[in-house]
């Protein structure tokens, strides 16, 4: 290490802005004032040209970059352009340890071909809060034991494919009712509490876990101050250090997140949080921010504030887990290579349909009649089987588009099918119209999202209940099955992905065309109606 500037930048991550690495963030990255680059939806428009992005990090970085991406399957899907869509994590998890395994380690090969190094997964928290904004079905489940053992068959496969697993959100997001990216989460649990429950699934891998992201999480029966567990040293260093004797690499959730910056302000936070005993800071604001935060902490050591004992304590565990670059592709001499692994994508793309297609749950079969819509003579398990129009209920959503009618549509073209979409903040008066203006016999697949934050949902339920045939779809969440739960005669499924490889999985479900297999791993029993 040369400079002081370089021993920090290494432990800093940036974010570009767009399909191509520009000249500040190149410039930055060669002079080895950033460690590497976290990319995002944004950054993907094709294979082609994700590899090459990818490269040209790779290539133009002064120290081994890392090139990280939070890629977890189902709602987090970044790079559905060039890469598989796998399935969310709930999703995967309905199916079994085996399957999870598996497609888990598809999605971290592809990665690893393109050159990343750190996979920001799995997701270890619990999903136990009906109100939880932001973990939902990127969680495996609500149980402390099963996430414990998805999370470790996860961290195989991901380590296994030659990356660096991340669990994440240490302590634990599961539980709150706050998002982190708007507002500091609190848990207010005790510690005992804590450690059979929330914690449990990071303790229980910690010997598996070559590092863990720590969140901007407040645990008020620890810390009497609100603090986020990333600044916290009593949870970073006195609980996760000391206590449970962790010295793999530890890495922050984005620092810009006002979970931290509405009160700390970005260049605080980020050495509050080396102070703490972090490793790692994901400073994923423009360059001009992440340069901020790296001058403010380059004082900080030069002050003496920060030792240099410490940055170079997180720069060897860095050399650890990454001690050289991954190979990537070099376009100008390795077209044939990539045509190959383009291929491999399309292969998997197409199975992993068919396996998203069998994570569905069916938690209740309803209704079953025989009768003729123009389905195919051999889909008779089909709940589609009837005469007249089917309505498909779907949310406008500003990222999931959910567009089951056209996906039905596709395989079976004779059906009779609408499409029929609602706000999530929805105008009540406006949707009993509409629904008293449909003709015929009223048939509706009502497709929910997250009904416990969005309560409207209840009350149309409970108006399509009462006048139509409905199918109800609890697209994310599966606590939304609460929803149709005292109708029998109402079938219902738990997708737990709005993601299009899942909504195109579903369509497999309803015209017949697969068996939903999937297992809920989600304890519905003290789950009450939306009020």
């Amino acid at each position: 290490m040369r400079s002081i500037e370089q021993a920090v930048g290494r432990l800093l991550l940036g974010r570009i802005p767009g399909p191509t690495l520009n000249c500040e963030h190149r410039k930055q990255l060669a002079a080895g004032r950033l460690g590497g680059i976290t990319l995002f939806k944004e950054n993907c428009r094709s294979l082609e040209q994700l590899a090459r992005l990818a490269h040209d990090i790779v290539q133009s970085s002064m120290h081994v970059p890392v090139l990280t991406v939070d890629q977890e399957g189902g709602a987090v899907q970044r790079f559905e352009e060039a890469l598989s869509p796998i399935p969310s994590p709930m999703a995967l998890a309905a199916l079994g340890e085996d399957e999870l395994a598996r497609v888990t380690e598809i999605g971290a090969s592809q990665l690893q071909k393109l050159g990343f190094n750190l996979l920001l997964a799995p997701t270890l928290d619990l999903q136990t809060n009906p109100l939880n904004p932001i973990i939902c079905t990127r969680a495996f489940g609500s149980s402390p034991q099963q996430v414990s053992n998805a999370g470790l068959k996860a961290i195989e496969s991901i380590e296994r494919a030659g990356l660096r697993a991340c669990g994440k959100h240490f302590p634990g997001h599961g539980s709150t009712s706050e998002d982190s990216h708007l507002a500091l989460a609190v848990v207010a649990k005790s510690r005992a509490e804590l450690l059979a429950e929330d914690l449990k699934p990071f303790i229980d891998n910690l010997p598996y876990l070559s590092s863990i992201l720590v969140g901007h999480i407040w645990l008020s029966q620890i810390d009497e101050e609100p603090i986020p567990a990333t600044l916290s040293k009593k949870i970073v260093s006195g609980l996760l250090r000391q206590e449970l004797g962790y010295d793999g690499l530890l890495v922050s959730d984005d620092m810009l997140m006002k979970g931290l910056t509405s009160r700390y302000g970005l260049s605080e936070a980020c050495i509050l949080a080396l102070e703490a005993g972090l490793d790692l800071l994901l400073v994923l604001g423009t360059i001009e921010e992440t340069m901020d935060a790296h001058r403010a902490v380059v004082e900080a050591v030069k002050s003496g504030r920060l030792s240099e004992a410490r940055i170079l304590a997180s720069i060897k565990r860095l050399q650890k887990l990454f001690p050289e670059r991954l190979r990537t592709f070099n376009l100008d001499e390795e077209e044939t290579r990539l045509k190959l692994f383009a291929r491999e994508v399309e292969n998997a793309t197409a199975s992993l349909v068919e396996i998203s297609a069998r994570a569905v749950v069916q938690h209740r079969q309803g209704f079953i009649r025989p009768e003729k819509n123009g389905l195919s003579q051999e889909n008779t398990a089909s709940p589609l089987h009837s005469t007249g129009t089917w309505h498909v209920l779907a949310p406008r959503h500003p990222r999931y588009p959910m567009n089951l009618a056209d996906e039905i549509q596709r395989l079976e073209p004779r059906m009779q099918l609408s499409d029929w979409r609602y706000d999530l903040a929805t105008d009540l008066e406006q949707f009993s119209n509409r629904l008293s203006s449909l003709e015929g016999e009223k048939q509706v697949i009502f497709l929910t999202y997250r009904s416990f934050i969005n309560k409207e949902q209840c009350k149309m339920m409970q108006d399509l209940l009462a006048s139509c045939r409905v199918i109800h779809v609890a697209v994310d969440s599966p606590y939304d099955l609460v929803l149709s739960e005292n109708s029998r005669e109402t079938p219902s499924y738990a997708l737990m992905d709005p993601s299009n490889l899942a909504i195109q999985g579903l369509a497999r479900v309803l015209t017949g065309r697969a068996k939903a297999e999937g297992r809920l791993n989600l304890d519905l029993s003290p789950v009450e109606l939306p009020v």
